[in-house]
Parts: structure tokens; C-alpha cells; sequence
């Protein structure tokens, strides 16, 4: 770093200026991701009292820009890439840091979902909102070579390749940030689009593992707007046409008597939910973890014999059981 910081200390209050230049870094933290913490009820006897406010006041008054020169590596979880930029942070006693500027990605991949994809723009927007809710305008991109056809009568001709690329961006803040999924050229529905990022393949050509791999990635995108509709009736479609009731990925808590047993034994995963009506009175629910390193795998079987009684079965990779469940609605 080459600081150039001037700091003027009157009484117990500090005040930081001037510029600091960082021409050269290579910045790969720890992946904190599977770090157990405290809960946050958790008080440590005797202890002082620290508040958000009390960590504001201590707080210097700082105004220094910061200018990073093209020449800062970060590999961060799933992100390698070369940041620069300029940003102008302003602090003060009881207020959070501002900053006015931007960072920006040059070059570098983003890996998800099996792929590494090429970021072709990555801006972090500061425009004097606080420090840790920039402004964001990302692009990603996977290209794939695909094979064009042209029909003659009832025979198709090899008409070449064809460069496609399709990405995600994203817009908005990182609090409420906007992802919506792109094509070039454009034209391909967004359930096509993400067919060819995950598998490479449109969606007509994908099995079945792979339309349900789809499915956990919709999940887990929360795109917006329109996007959503159109993969919203994409799992639909492949709901009716598997003739299900039932068609989700979602948080299922089970109990694990091997568990910790300070979280009482109750494990929660992402899992596949399966559901199907057999008859007026009996339902079949199943349900697979997704991410877990050994895939918990539940079955469940209600039978309904009166408007308030059933009885359901539970078959598990952990243990089976039987319930008998009453149930009383109200208005």
C-alpha cells in the first residue's frame, strides 16, 4: 500500500484524510461458509454491554479515497477475478461509512452449478449510499458451440455451427439485487437458457435428473419479474407432465437421533419434494436431499379413513415410524 493519510486528533476525537493506494494485492480470505457461530442469544458473563451504537461512536471521522491500480487479485469462494477502481469513503462519529465511486471485475470467472462463467462486466456502483449496498451491474456467460440444421422435405442437412451464448445479470443493490437470465442471439426462453448454463443442452434434450436439476437451480436463482412466470411454468409443465401433485424444492427438518445433540437431534436440508394423489383418501409425499454428503431420503403415506382421523407411515434412510393424526379446522 502507499498511504498518503493525514490524522488530526483533537480531544478524543480522531479525523482521517487524504488517499491510499493499493497498486498491488492478492486477496483469498477463507471460505467462512460452514463456520459454526454462537446463537445470538447467546451472553457472555461479564462481559461490557456492545451496541451498534457504541461501535458508531468509536468510530474515527475518515474521508480517504481509496485506488486500487488494476493489479488486485481476490479469490473469494466461487469468484476469481482482478478488481480496480477508485472510491471515496466518508465516516462519521454515530453514522455508518458512505462511499461515492466504483469497483469494477477485469476479466475473471464466477463458478456455479458445475460451470465456470466468463464475467464480461462486473460494477460495484457506489453513489453515496452506504458501504456495504453498492450498486450492482454483473454479467456472466457460458459459450457453446451448437450444430444448425436446415429441413428438406423430411430430411435434415448439416448447416454448420453456431456460437450461442447465454448468461446471467444482475442489476439492482446487493440487498435486493435483480437477476434476470440472457441470450445471444436472443430469442430462447429462459428454462431453455438455463438448460444450456447447467447442462449445455436445450431443455428439450435434457433427461429427467436433469430437468430436476434445473428445477433445484430455479430455486435457488429467485429471479424476478417476468423470468419468474416463465420458469414458473416451466416447473408446471414438468410437474403435469410427470403427473404429480406435488413439485418443489424446499426445507425439509427431520430428526436424526446421531445429530448434535444441543440442536435436539432436528436436521434441516434442501431437499426435492415429491407429492401424488393415489386416490380421494390416500396420499404418497418423497422427498431427497439435495446437498448433503450422505442423501437422506423420506417416504411418506397418509391414509385418510374419516373427515378428522388418518393414519401416515414414514419410511427414512434414519428410522420408520407410524402416526396416528387428528386434525380440527376452524373458521
Amino acid at each position: 500500500m502507499s498511504p498518503d493519510l493525514k490524522l488530526h486528533l483533537t480531544k478524543l476525537n480522531l479525523q482521517i484524510d487524504g488517499k491510499l493506494t493499493i497498486p498491488k494485492a492478492e486477496i483469498t480470505p477463507k471460505d467462512f461458509r460452514q463456520t459454526v457461530t454462537l446463537p445470538d442469544d447467546v451472553v457472555i458473563v461479564g462481559a461490557p454491554p456492545t451496541t451498534a451504537n457504541t461501535l458508531l461512536s468509536a468510530m474515527p471521522s475518515m474521508q480517504v479515497t481509496v485506488a486500487l491500480n488494476d493489479h488486485v487479485f481476490i479469490h473469494y469462494q466461487d469468484l476469481t477475478t482482478t478488481l480496480g477502481g477508485t472510491l471515496r469513503v466518508n465516516t462519521g462519529p454515530n453514522s455508518p461509512a458512505t462511499a461515492t465511486g466504483e469497483l469494477y471485475a477485469i476479466g475473471g470467472t464466477y463458478h456455479a452449478y458445475g460451470q465456470d462463467l466468463t464475467i464480461t462486466e462486473g460494477r460495484l456502483i457506489y453513489t453515496g449510499g452506504i458501504l456495504n449496498n453498492p450498486g450492482l451491474n454483473i454479467k456472466a456467460v457460458r459459450e457453446i458451440k451448437t450444430v444448425s440444421t436446415v429441413s428438406s422435405g423430411l430430411l435434415q442437412a448439416y448447416a454448420g455451427n453456431q456460437l450461442l451464448t447465454v448468461g446471467i445479470q444482475i442489476l439492482g443493490t446487493i440487498s435486493n439485487p435483480a437477476i434476470t437470465l440472457f441470450s445471444q442471439p436472443a430469442g430462447l426462453g429462459q428454462d431453455d437458457i438455463l438448460s444450456y448454463l447447467l447442462l449445455g443442452i436445450p431443455r428439450s434434450q435434457a433427461s429427467l435428473k436433469d430437468s430436476l436439476a434445473i428445477l433445484n437451480a430455479t430455486s435457488a436463482l429467485n429471479v424476478g419479474n417476468s423470468a419468474t412466470s416463465k420458469l414458473t411454468s416451466f416447473t408446471k409443465k414438468l410437474q403435469s407432465g410427470l403427473g404429480l401433485t406435488e413439485l418443489n424444492v424446499e426445507s425439509v427438518q427431520t430428526f436424526d437421533p446421531t445429530a448434535n445433540k444441543n440442536a435436539g437431534g432436528v436436521v434441516g436440508t434442501t431437499s426435492l419434494v415429491l407429492g401424488k394423489k393415489i386416490a380421494d383418501n390416500l396420499y404418497l409425499h418423497y422427498s431427497v436431499s439435495l446437498f448433503s454428503t450422505t442423501p437422506v431420503t423420506i417416504l411418506n403415506l397418509r391414509y385418510q379413513f374419516s373427515k378428522h382421523w388418518s393414519i401416515q407411515s414414514e419410511t427414512s434412510t434414519i428410522d420408520n415410524g407410524a402416526d396416528i393424526l387428528y386434525s380440527l379446522e376452524r373458521d
